[in-house]
């Protein structure tokens, strides 16, 4: 990717050897981080991730109640000219509209199982 920023850039009139240089000593410094431990997989000759952190990550600590909700009101208030909500019916080849696909109940687990319709 480095090169061809570097290619393009050059290719515009804007050719900068510095940059290419510095670019190329991140990309072996990143490199260099992913091929030792601890992130290297044993002699798998493959690389994982490794958190340094203590505790969760900030994004895990978000209260994500709603999301799945929030999804599915995504999708049935988008579903104009896409395939996101199928007929369940049985035979029927066009593509449903909601007010006549949204006749099922959907399980949310924040309302303890509960169904809404």
């Amino acid at each position: 990717m480095i090169m061809a920023v570097y290619r393009a850039e050059k290719a515009a009139g804007h050719e900068d050897r510095a940059w290419l240089e510095r670019g190329y000593q991140f990309a072996s410094k990143d490199y260099e981080m992913w091929n030792r431990e601890p992130h290297v997989a044993g002699d798998t000759g493959l690389s994982r991730y490794f958190d340094f952190g203590n505790g969760p990550a900030p994004e895990s600590l978000k209260d994500e109640t709603d999301f799945y909700r929030k999804v599915a009101s995504y999708f049935l208030l988008h579903w104009e000219g896409r395939n996101y909500v199928a007929d369940m019916s049985g035979g029927k080849s066009e593509t449903p509209s909601p007010e006549r696909s949204i006749r099922a109940s959907v399980r949310c687990p924040e309302n303890d199982g509960k169904a809404r319709v």
